[in-house]
């Protein structure tokens, strides 16, 4: 739940920010010193990445996510230096910490817009599978527009996104790597969005925000080993 903001246009409001799609946005009326954004998760849990995506941030700006105890950040203060990359970035912690208010900070006060704009931001714990997808794997973007003939066999299109999409199997998944696939689909199902990270030492470059296209469960393989198809198309 998002507590507080900087500012905030009326028209483009902080709480777009924990919507399921970068169609939406907050923006702030002046680019203050600093800019900040802060929720509430409704508990302390333990956080070690974020994702901030559709942003507007110059190369210069420096960006902090910070964690407190409570609701003013005056007490347990931890803060994370978050890299820049431009227009979404994907960021690991350095150190997992645990925490109920957290607080998105930049400064850019050089900003030509005049404004800071944020479409998402999201908050969370990571899971590493403990092996990589087979070669193999298809992916790419699919264009989603629509080709439809009238009665006269005249041609209509209709223009829709470009998306990423990819088709990934894993093998000899261990038991906490199953176990963690199971509460993804059980957490996101085909609804909501989570991130994708295929290299985290170029995150920025190798990650999407992405959903199940299908609901796959890891099969056993053998008696300690599982597999696991994962369907997934970029979120807009």
């Amino acid at each position: 739940m998002i507590i507080d903001q900087s500012s905030q246009e009326t028209e483009f409001p902080a709480i777009n920010t924990i919507e399921d799609t970068k169609e939406y946005f907050w923006r702030t009326t002046v680019v203050d010193d600093p800019v900040y954004i802060s929720s509430d998760l409704g508990a302390a849990y333990e956080i070690n990445f974020v994702s901030i995506l559709g942003h507007n941030f110059q190369s210069g700006a420096t960006i902090k996510a910070i964690g407190a105890d409570d609701l003013n950040f005056t007490t347990g203060i931890v803060e994370e230096t978050i890299g820049y990359a431009s227009t979404n970035i994907y960021h690991f912690f350095s150190v997992w910490q645990t925490k109920r208010y957290w607080k998105i900070q930049v400064n850019d006060v050089g900003n030509p817009d005049g404004y800071i704009e944020i479409a998402t931001i999201i908050l969370g714990k990571y899971l590493q599978l403990n092996c990589n997808h087979k070669f193999g794997h298809r992916k790419g973007r699919e264009d989603f527009s629509i080709l439809d003939y009238s009665d006269s066999m005249v041609l209509h299109a209709e223009e829709k996104s470009v998306l990423f999409v990819g088709d990934y199997e894993f093998g000899s998944l261990d038991v906490d790597s199953k176990d963690g696939i199971f509460l993804l689909l059980a957490e996101c199902g085909k609804y909501k969005g989570f991130v994708v990270c295929f290299d985290p030492e170029n995150a920025d470059s190798n990650s999407y925000w992405a959903k199940l296209t299908r609901i796959v469960r890891p099969i056993n393989f053998t008696m300690i080993t599982w597999q696991w198809l994962m369907s997934i198309i970029e979120v807009k």
